[in-house]
Formats: structure tokens, sequence, C-alpha cells
């Protein structure tokens, strides 16, 4: 069964230099991706004075026909512009496969907020990169392996009728007549 989730980009969103990938699986993905996503990722922030949402996004990138499931980051740091850090986690998608996305995407919340609570508290203890890395790769699998429950109880239920008929069966059917 193929894989729903195509690539996961880490992106630092840098005060002076602005998106900044520092992260990302698989390996080879191309550093145009990279960059777009990083672009339109940071992007979405700057519409609404900065502040950055708590709940997971889904938006378009319509150049790679493909989605993006993000979870933003933020955490105090003194040295940064307006004392804060803030970065952003984005799994990339077909557009196709959007439905189990949109679908599931509140059981989903609770393995981005735990690494997203990991990441905080590793970025404050000054941590090495490769193990907030690694926790990003855990979540990788984690919400991969959720996907692959989902769809495959997606497709335990038998194929239902776009617009099925209701079928009356035992009931007499009303014939109003008016007086006039």
């Amino acid at each position: 069964m193929k894989k729903l989730i195509d690539a996961v980009i880490y992106t630092d969103i840098h005060d002076e230099l602005g998106p900044d990938p520092i992260h990302w699986f698989p390996s080879d993905l191309p550093e145009s991706i990279r960059m777009l996503v990083g672009i339109k990722t940071m992007t979405i922030l700057t519409g609404d004075q900065g502040s950055v949402p708590d709940s997971l996004l889904i938006i378009p990138f319509p150049s790679l026909k493909l989605k993006g499931l993000i979870r933003y980051i933020e955490r105090e740091d003194l040295s940064k512009r307006g004392g804060f850090a803030r970065s952003a986690i984005t799994f990339l998608f077909k557009e196709a496969d959007d439905v189990i996305f949109y679908k599931y995407m509140s059981y989903l919340k609770a393995p981005f907020d735990e690494t997203t609570r990991k990441i905080i508290e590793l970025e404050n203890k000054k941590t090495d990169k490769k193990i907030i890395f690694e926790e990003i790769n855990i979540l990788r699998i984690s919400v991969g392996q959720l996907l692959d429950d989902f769809r495959a109880k997606e497709f335990s239920f038998p194929p239902s009728k776009e617009f099925p008929e209701i079928i009356v069966k035992g009931e007499k059917i009303v014939d109003y007549r008016f007086k006039l």
C-alpha cells in the first residue's frame, strides 16, 4: 500500500534570512520544493500580525499538486525579534488523499502536540539539532501509521452509493385531493 505522506519539512523561520528548511525527508527532496514550502508557510504568518495558530492547518501547493499539513511552533527566545522563535513542521501529501487528512485531523493533533512540546523543551535546552530531527522522524512514522490505520478502516466499509434512492416498503402512498 502506498504511503500517504510524500515529504516532511522542518522550517526554521529566521528573523533576517527568512524561511530556512533545516530538516527534510526524504533526504533527496529538491531544494526548490523545500524553499517553496518554507516561503509559503512563513507567508501565512505575515498576514495575521505574526500570531501563530495552535491548530493544524492544511494548505494547497498547486504548483506541486500537493497539499501540506502544517503545525507551527512558537517558543520564547529573547534573542529573537519580538522575543519568540518560530518554526513549522510540514507534511506534504497528494491532493487526491486529502479527504483522510481532513476527516481524521482531530486524531492527528495529539501526536503533533506531543512532538511540539518536546521540540520546545529541546530547543530551550539548546539540545543538538539531531535529537530534534529524531523527534520529527518519530512523528512522521507515528502519523504515517495512524493514517494507514484510518485508511484501512475506510476500506473495510462496503462502498456506498453516491445518490441512494430511498425505497419505502409497506407504506401506502398518500394521495392528497383538494376540494375546489
